[in-house]
């Protein structure tokens, strides 16, 4: 939820991708091997071969620099049928071809290539991107959010206020970037915790009601499962404390679906969360820690059940109202890769069931501003969406909503929600959450098993 432009509801959820070499509390070292090589699929994808996490920007930049005509991204029609690709040189229609090859990772299998007149190369968008980012830092001047949309070959830049605006063109027109290549907005979004998905609710499933202290931040349970065949559930990391801060074990007691005067209603621990840290990456800019993922792993209670793979769902869109014995939802795929144009659902607490639009598949997110000394927070990589047409962006609350795709009462996971408002919001890649909360541990998530 970072751009809502000007609308001030937003909120909370999780997300990752770029480079990393550090261990992480409790979770191995990141890309390594353990005797489990289970999530393979999802967290092999966001690494490359070194185990590091994949630098999208500089992947596309790979891709236009390999393929001659000055490829600048793709967008595919309505119907998935026709992708149309941005090259300088539209004559290029081979090249152009090969590079969607290359660098598509999405589940369409388009029949058709047209070549449009594209303005920029991802070669030139990356390395302005990294330098844009380096320009505003140093005027002081803290980006809320910024990625390269191939889908609309430009540069989207979201600041936090208007007069932030005139300050980023200058730094463009210093450095002799075009002021085409780089769309700026406002963005208003910020780290929120706020029906039925708000009722008690067992066995524990996805997309329910969860609380810490009483009277506390409420927020929504992204999915349950097994880790190391330990049962517990994921949820927003901001979520755990008071303070809507990421990172850091507080092993704060999850009451389901809240916790009353005297307490009870005790669900789970908190068990895992890496801290925010220094990351050797360009988005990762000065006076600023940052993770992949807003994500936290509970343990769950000894008292209590979970519904494997099992997400609570209410009985239609735009609604929160369920029937527990009725209408729930099964995971039964987890899936890493998605790509501009995808249609996602989420449902989480406060919205209830919504269906969205993926507008980029990898974002920084500034959460938190440098301030008296203390580092600003980034998370690295988000996927972002906007809601369809007659449908709502999340709400407070929301922070942790499982985002998927589904077929009937069967969902793939894509991950969980964190940060957004009406307009638009974030959310946290599945493998970027089982790489920084384990991905040397074994993950059982699904109804099957997957």
């Amino acid at each position: 939820m970072l751009r809502t432009k000007l609308i001030p509801a937003v909120l909370l959820l999780v997300v990752l991708s770029v480079f990393a070499v550090a261990v992480l509390a409790t979770g191995g070292t990141p890309g390594g091997d353990g005797d489990d090589q289970v999530k393979e699929d999802v967290v092999q994808a966001i690494l490359d071969d070194d185990g590091n996490v994949i630098d999208h920007n500089r992947r596309l930049a790979q891709v236009s620099s390999d393929h001659e005509g000055g490829f600048g991204g793709w967008y595919f029609s309505d119907d998935k049928n026709t992708v149309y690709v941005f090259m300088k040189d539209t004559s290029k229609t081979e090249q152009a071809r090969s590079a969607v090859e290359a660098s598509y990772l999405g589940r369409h299998a388009p029949t058709n290539v047209v070549v449009v007149s594209g303005a920029h190369s991802l070669t030139e968008l990356s390395t302005w991107l990294y330098q844009l980012v380096d320009g505003l830092v140093t005027e002081g001047i803290n980006f809320k959010s910024v990625a390269i949309d191939h889908s609309q070959n430009r540069i989207d830049l979201g600041v936090a206020e208007d007069s932030h605006i005139d300050i980023a063109k200058r730094v463009m027109k210093d450095l002799q970037i075009p002021e085409n290549a780089i769309d700026i907005t406002v963005d208003d979004s910020q780290l929120l915790g706020g029906g039925d998905l708000e009722e008690e609710w067992r066995p524990v499933a996805g997309a329910i009601q969860h609380q810490q202290i009483f009277d506390g931040v409420k927020c929504t349970i992204g999915f349950v499962t097994e880790r190391n065949d330990e049962e517990g559930f994921i949820l927003a990391s901001h979520c755990t404390n008071e303070t809507k801060s990421i990172g850091g074990n507080d092993h704060a007691t999850i009451h389901q679906p809240n916790n009353p005067f005297f307490g009870s209603n005790v669900i789970g621990e908190e068990s895992i969360d890496p801290s925010l840290y220094g990351i050797d990456d360009d988005l990762c800019v000065y006076n600023h820690v940052c993770r992949y993922s807003d994500a936290a792993y509970a343990e769950l209670d000894g008292d209590e059940d979970l519904d494997l793979g099992g997400i609570a769902g209410p009985d239609g869109y735009n609604s929160t109202n369920v029937d527990p014995a009725y209408n729930t939802l099964s995971i039964t795929k987890e899936e890493a890769s998605f790509e501009i144009g995808d249609e996602i659902e989420f449902i989480g607490r406060t919205s209830g069931w919504e269906k969205a639009e993926i507008t980029s598949t990898c974002t920084a997110i500034q959460v938190k501003s440098p301030f008296l000394g203390n580092p600003g927070n980034m998370i690295l990589c988000a996927g972002k969406a906007e809601p369809l047409s007659g449908y709502n962006g999340p709400n407070e609350g929301d922070s942790g909503a499982p985002v998927f795709i589904r077929s009937g009462n069967n969902v793939e996971l894509l991950g969980t929600l964190f940060f957004g408002g009406s307009q638009e919001f974030y959310f946290s890649k599945i493998g970027n959450i089982y790489w920084e909360l384990g991905s040397s541990v074994s993950w059982d998530t699904c109804t099957s098993g997957c």
